[in-house]
């Protein structure tokens, strides 16, 4: 459930025209958010989406 929804959200934006999304993670969560394209850097965890 955690996939599709991160799809949509950035499917969203993607259709919106946005640049670059941020996000917070949990410290247990960050290999869901790299593979869906998902940078960490030291605060958030950054996309620029397609």
């Amino acid at each position: 459930m955690a996939r599709e929804l991160a799809d949509h959200c950035v499917d969203a934006a993607r259709g919106r025209g946005v640049a670059r999304l941020s996000l917070g993670t949990p410290a247990d969560t960050p290999h869901l958010y790299e593979s869906l394209g998902f940078s960490a850097s030291t605060t958030e965890m950054t996309m620029t989406p397609p």
